[in-house]
Parts: C-alpha cells; structure tokens; sequence
C-alpha cells in the first residue's frame, strides 16, 4: 500500500507539465490533490487547464480540487490553503513547483529591466518562501510533513536561456531548501530539491 493513501498534496503550477505529472502519480497512489494554477484559462502554446488536470485526476479514481491562485500574490494563495484544509482537512505535502521565465528571453545583462529580474524571482523562489512560510506552523503540530521544491538544472550551473534571473532564482531555490531542511527537520518535515535537466 502507498504511503500516500489519504495525505493531500498542494502542488503548485500543476495544471499542466511537471506539475500535473506529480499530480496524476501521487493520485493514483491514493492522495488528495489541491491542483494549484494561476489562472483557468488555457496556456497559449501549452495544453491543459486546472480543470482539465482536476477532471484526469478524477477519472483516475482521485479526488482532486481546483484552486486559482497566482503565487506571487498572498491573499489569493492564502485563500487556496484554507480551501485545501477545508476540502481535504490538512496538506500533508507541499510541492513548490511553479515557476519558469515568465515569456523573458535571453538579453545582455546591461538590458534586464529591474521588472524582469524582479519578477522571475517572484514566481521562482518568493511564492516557495511564502508557501512554505504559512505551512511550517501546521507541519510542526502535527510533527509530520514534506516540502518538495523544483529547481533546475539551471541552478546548478548555467542556464541555457541566458536568462540571468531564471539561473539565480534556481539556484536561490536549492539555498532556501538546504536552510528549510535544517531548521523544521526536527519537527520531522523533510524539505527536498529536485533539479530536472
């Protein structure tokens, strides 16, 4: 039996991609999912909704709930974790895994806009920060829990976009985990980085 029968995840970013994977596999192993997307509109290049992610994981026997929620704004995200709680009675596991380049291209770094900066940086490492902030006091309660943060090959070496922003974002990601994991390690929440190549 999975050890993921009845916990819920919160995964960020999750209504298509790697999000949306992590969804489906930790549903078919018996977890509730709070599928987490910034908006319920199609991606113009990419396919998927929160809905459509909801409604697959629902074929497949899980039970799923959609929430809306941009992580660079607190309100809307504190509002996706109390309607996880109440939905689900707790989130078990956190995955932070929304993030990107937001559109950016590579530029000479004389031409990076404080805007451009600011923002890859928000939706890359601020939005873990805040989520993992408003979860710590529940998992150390319960003395249980998981936080799971998805960087990238990019912050562990260069990035291949040339977008100095995504590369340090990335690899402020990997600081942030190995300072989480230190500090609510005794309270029996682990904190891990995967980083896709």
């Amino acid at each position: 039996m999975s050890n993921l029968v009845g916990k819920t995840l919160f995964i960020t970013g999750s209504s298509r991609g790697i999000g949306k994977a992590i969804a489906l596999r930790a549903a078919a192993d018996g977890a509730n999912i709070a599928v987490v997307a910034k908006t319920s509109e199609p991606h113009p290049k990419l396919p998927g909704t929160v809905h459509t992610a909801v409604a697959e994981i629902e074929e497949a026997g899980g039970r799923a709930l959609a929430c809306i929620a941009d992580i660079r704004q607190e309100e809307p995200l504190k509002a996706a974790v109390e309607q996880t709680v109440a939905a689900f009675g707790g989130i078990d596991i956190l995955v932070n895994n929304a993030g990107g380049v937001l559109g950016q291209v590579g530029q000479a770094i004389e031409n990076v806009s404080p805007e451009q900066w600011q923002s890859i940086f928000d939706v890359n490492v601020s939005g873990a920060f805040y989520l993992s902030q408003a979860l710590a006091p529940a998992m150390k309660e319960q003395r249980s829990g998981r936080i799971i943060n998805i960087s990238s090959g990019a912050g562990l070496g260069i990035s291949l976009t040339g977008i100095q922003a995504y590369a340090s974002a990335k690899a402020a990601l990997i600081g942030l985990t190995r300072q989480l994991a230190h500090e609510l390690g005794a309270w029996q929440i682990t904190v891990n980085c995967i980083a896709p190549g």
